[in-house]
Parts: structure tokens; C-alpha cells; sequence
């Protein structure tokens, strides 16, 4: 199960019919469902906020063998990565404060950003997407200073992994999500 849409959240969402429908959808639909896996302990929080009566299963652990740091001469082709990159994969949801890392990134010196590109994965179906591309725009962000891309194979996370300077993530309210034993097996710095 992915993490659900809060009630704080769904306060906010109420004015967009099609996304308030679409909560409203996946809450009945899961309350008919006796026991639910969660990917992170967020998750499982927040289900239980909803569901306090079911019974939930947190599913995170360890990552895959495949998730372990990869020599550094190993090559993959990412085109558009040209320089050293800061890593952030995940979710475009709100609570994940993707715009304040965005934001953090814009306001880097120039130096600082002309050493560092911004890489961004997140699901190629997210209604948020063209929301957070319009972000690079207004924090001042060039083409060359991130890559955004959509989620890759397995083989191709474990490069980025072991290649980032540092993976970010952001998130304000969901601690530790499923991905973080593969950051830990990168290796490299978890900010």
C-alpha cells in the first residue's frame, strides 16, 4: 500500500473535485480490507490514523543484494548528467518537500551550482510534475543545473546510488520510507 492521503491533506484537496473523489474512492475501498501492507513506518502511521481497527503490516527491510556500491569506474549512460549530482528519488507528494529542495538548490552559490547538478526521479504518472518543472524555473534553475527522470531499473538506481555526492531527502513528515536501506547500501552521505 502507498502512503495515503492525510486528513489534513484532504482538507486542502476539497476544492479539486477529482482528487477529493479519488481519496474518497481509495478510503472506502481500502476500509473493506481486513489486513494492509505498508511500504515505511509513515505509512503505517498514517494508515492507522484512517484504519484504527485494521490490522496493518509494515513490509520495509533490507534492500536487495543488487543495492550495494558499484566500483567507481563503472559507466552507465545518463546523458544529461554532466557533472556531479546531488540524488533525490521518490514521490512528488507535498508532505515530501521536493519544492523546498528545489528551492535550497536555487539558492546555492554559483560556483556551488556550477559544480553540482540536481537529479530528481520520480513516477512518470505524478499530477505534480509539471508543478515542480515550473519550480526549477522560478528558483532560478537552468537546464544544464538538474535532470529530471523518470524511475528507472534496478541496475540503474544502484549506479546513482553509488555515484551521488549525497542523497536528499526532504520530506518534513515521513521518516526512513522504504528506499532508505538502499541509500545506506550506496554508501554515500544521506542528508
Amino acid at each position: 500500500m502507498q502512503p495515503l492521503i492525510t486528513i489534513s491533506f484532504l482538507k486542502k484537496i476539497q476544492k479539486n473535485i477529482f482528487l477529493f473523489q479519488l481519496f474518497i474512492k481509495k478510503r472506502d475501498f481500502l476500509g473493506g480490507i481486513d489486513v494492509l501492507l505498508a511500504i515505511s513506518q509513515y505509512t503505517e502511521k498514517q494508515t492507522l490514523d484512517v484504519f484504527p481497527e485494521r490490522v496493518v503490516v509494515n513490509i520495509s527491510g533490507a534492500p536487495d543484494k543488487i543495492f550495494s556500491p558499484v566500483p567507481e569506474n563503472a559507466t552507465l549512460s545518463f546523458p544529461d548528467i554532466t557533472k556531479e549530482f546531488i540524488l533525490y528519488i521518490g514521490g512528488l507528494d507535498e508532505h515530501k518537500n521536493v519544492i523546498m529542495l528545489i528551492n535550497a538548490f536555487g539558492r546555492l552559490s554559483a560556483s556551488n551550482r556550477n559544480n553540482y547538478q540536481l537529479v530528481i526521479l520520480c513516477s512518470k504518472f505524478n499530477i505534480r510534475k509539471d508543478i515542480i518543472r515550473q519550480n526549477f524555473n522560478d528558483a532560478g534553475l537552468s537546464s544544464e543545473e538538474y535532470v529530471q527522470m523518470e524511475f528507472l531499473s534496478d541496475n540503474d538506481l544502484v549506479w546513482l546510488y553509488s555515484h551521488c555526492k549525497f542523497f536528499c531527502f526532504p520530506a518534513l513528515s515521513a521518516p526512513a520510507p522504504q528506499y532508505a536501506p538502499r541509500w545506506l547500501a550506496g554508501r554515500n552521505p544521506v542528508l
